[in-house]
């Protein structure tokens, strides 16, 4: 699942943004840096403040970071790095679940971060932090029986096959 939604986040990237050279996870930094890049990264995972999701699946916010690197030498490049964060920023924001089985993207900061990764001093860097809501494992809610399509309502004693035409059909739900 989470290297599905890995590739899943660096094609969209991909393909949202054809101009950057380098759309990368987890890249190794010991070498010459192509700029414009987008690093991808899962920085953490942490119980959720939703706590138990009751489906015997363990619930965890994965919090990714993409950093947006430029290079420093030109005069532009640093409102060049601050539109690409806020143009990825909405990205992953639309992208929303990138075709996976996990909660919506939500930002949690767009912000310029030069001090992110020692392998990236001296460039200009912005880092964009999301986080989605996977749920690790099988639930146990989820089988192979029929989904009711009708719902109807029966009020105790009166209840049974006896009964059966004292039931009546729940047709809106209150509040719903």
């Amino acid at each position: 699942m989470l290297t599905d939604l890995h590739d899943a986040i660096l094609s969209s990237l991909s393909a949202d943004f054809p101009s950057v050279p380098s759309v990368e996870a987890y890249p190794h930094l010991r070498r010459k840096v192509v700029v414009p890049a987008i690093f991808v990264e899962m920085d953490d995972m942490q119980p959720p403040a939703s706590g138990d999701p009751g489906t015997g699946q363990l619930a965890l916010d994965a919090r990714f970071r993409a950093f947006i690197v430029f290079d420093r030498t030109r005069s532009d490049d640093h409102l060049q790095a601050v539109n690409l964060a806020a143009s990825v920023a909405l990205s992953i924001y639309l992208g929303g679940r990138f075709g996976q089985r996990v909660g919506p993207a939500r930002i949690t900061r767009v912000a310029a971060d030069d001090f992110a990764k020692s392998e990236l001093i001296g460039f200009v860097v912005w880092v964009v932090e999301w986080s989605h809501l996977v749920r690790l494992g099988e639930s146990i809610w989820e089988d192979d029986g029929v989904t009711p399509s009708e719902v109807w309502l029966g009020w105790s004693p009166e209840i049974g096959a006896a009964h059966v035409d004292d039931y009546e059909q729940v047709e809106e739900v209150p509040g719903a």
